[in-house]
């Protein structure tokens, strides 16, 4: 089976990799084939993929933000953008890349406009898609929450928190250094 991570970065990613390889080798007995750089990494030729293996999660790369096999968050491969300010059309290439791999299922990581995309993709007849919801923004239809989002909301308030001033103790109101002297 073949795994990719498609659209922005954000915490657990390596470690929902890493789960999916568990469960695989474990209970399956199967390979898994980390696609690289998402749809991108199925346009090259040949095909940027490589096998996972077991010494690849480390303890320290399961508290590393991103991802191992690496991401895009722009190319539509649909309307894929050119150098000149065009578009054209790739699918046909991801698909062909899908069938150089030769999976059985595709498990993809990514947000709502990368599954909408990889759906696509699957139905035009590439390999069964297990789709794993991935996003800051919780968007994800369907789901109560996706990979990322208490990181974010949790980072978020801890940074608001810093910023809150300690409040006054007393209901007197606090008294600015210098104030009430002339300017």
């Amino acid at each position: 089976m073949g795994i990719l991570t498609s659209g922005g970065d954000c915490a657990g990613l390596n470690a929902a990799i890493r789960a999916v390889f568990k469960h695989a080798i474990v209970d399956f007995g199967a390979e898994v084939i980390g696609i690289e750089r998402g749809t991108r990494g199925l346009m090259d030729r040949p095909v940027a993929a490589r096998a996972i293996e077991r010494t690849l999660f480390t303890g320290e790369l399961l508290r590393q933000c991103g991802t191992v096999v690496g991401a895009v968050n722009s190319g539509d491969p649909f309307a894929y953008p050119e150098p000149d300010g065009t578009t054209r059309d790739r699918s046909a290439d991801v698909l062909d890349g899908l069938a150089d791999l030769r999976l059985d299922a595709l498990i993809a990581i990514g947000g709502d406009g990368s599954l909408r995309i990889l759906k696509r993709l699957s139905d035009l007849g590439g390999p069964p898609l297990i789709a794993i919801p991935n996003t800051i923004d919780n968007d994800v239809p369907g789901t109560d929450l996706c990979i990322g989002y208490h990181t974010a909301v949790a980072t978020a308030v801890e940074t608001l928190d810093r910023l809150q001033p300690k409040a006054p103790t007393s209901a007197a109101p606090m008294a600015w250094p210098g104030a009430g002297s002339a300017i």
